[in-house]
């Protein structure tokens, strides 16, 4: 048995090794991306900087918003993003020097609804082995975070993705600008909209998600950042529902008791009868099958018809 004792003994440490090194340093690989905190962080400026879930990232045409704005525009998007997690990565950015003027903050009420969890790993792959751990405490200490979480986060994450980065690296970055996709998704079929369904929501905004709600205004405010939430267009099925309109007005209601501005939806808007006058609302086709992908996401032409209509209320 001895002579089997040193090479399985060098293979740990060399695995441990190698987990070392992938958690540490996988920052460095997207330093000169084309989305992503490392690449921000490189930039060291944004004035207008866009923190949200794949709302943002398939409803924000960034190609609009530099044409306005040159050079001024920045979308960090992870799928599923909650303000917990928003917090965090704003807290990291400025962390690592970053200056931001006007935070703009997807109003996704299904993420803040939830408690709090990791929806995407893509994140893990832009922050370092401290940060990581920091990460893990905030959801271990939020939502009791297991083992399989643990091991999910330090050990088996993007390990595919880093096997075949020198191909994959490419054609990612080919799909972003700024953080923004370059992707053109086309719209469903009326049908497939029609018949989606609404997810179940719980009649109260999730407590942790509240409270980083309000440290991420707090947390903006100390450092002189603007913020303003923005509500993304949903399908006529989401729009209209009773629940999800009475859980955004819960949110808008949050956001009127910190004096935060912010811009929804016309749909939402009527729902509640009156907003701040700080705040404004839009007009959007929800019902137009040309504009959605799925009930939740926008097409590339929705992406276009949204971001030319809430450019003209927010610049």
């Amino acid at each position: 048995m001895n002579k089997f004792k040193k090479p399985v003994i060098i293979t740990f440490f060399f695995c441990i090794l190698i987990l070392l090194i992938k958690n540490q340093f996988s920052p460095l690989l997207l330093a000169h991306s084309s989305y992503g905190m490392p690449a921000l962080i490189r930039q060291g400026k944004i004035e207008n900087l866009y923190i949200g879930s794949s709302m943002f990232r398939q409803g924000l045409d960034i190609k609009i918003l530099e044409n306005i704005m040159p050079d001024k525009n920045y979308i960090l998007a992870y799928n599923g993003n909650q303000p917990a997690l928003e917090y965090y990565q704003l807290d990291y950015l400025l962390k690592n020097n970053v200056k931001i003027d006007h935070l703009y903050i997807d109003m996704y009420v299904y993420s803040a609804w939830e408690a709090p969890e990791l929806s995407d790993e893509k994140l893990l792959l832009e922050i370092g082995l401290k940060e990581k751990w920091d990460l893990w405490n905030l959801l271990h200490n939020e939502s009791q975070a297991d083992f399989e979480h643990f091991f999910r986060m330090f050990i088996s994450s993007n390990n595919e993705l880093l096997l075949t980065w020198p191909l994959n690296s490419p054609l990612i970055n080919s799909q972003f600008y700024k953080g923004g996709a370059l992707t053109t998704p086309s719209n469903a079929k009326a049908d497939v909209l029609a018949h989606s369904s609404v997810p179940v929501i719980e009649s109260n905004m999730n407590e942790v998600q509240e409270y980083y709600i309000h440290q991420i205004i707090q947390l903006a405010q100390n450092h002189n950042i603007s913020v303003t939430f923005i509500e993304t267009p949903k399908y006529a099925v989401i729009a209209s529902n009773d629940s999800y309109l009475s859980a955004m007005k819960k949110y808008v209601q949050l956001a009127d008791q910190e004096k935060v501005p912010y811009l929804i939806s016309e749909n939402t808007a009527h729902f509640l009868g009156n907003i701040s006058s700080a705040s404004d609302y839009y007009a959007f086709g929800h019902e137009n099958t040309d504009y959605f992908m799925d009930s939740m996401h926008l097409s590339y032409n929705g992406r276009v018809a949204f971001t030319e209509i809430i450019s003209s209320k927010l610049f």
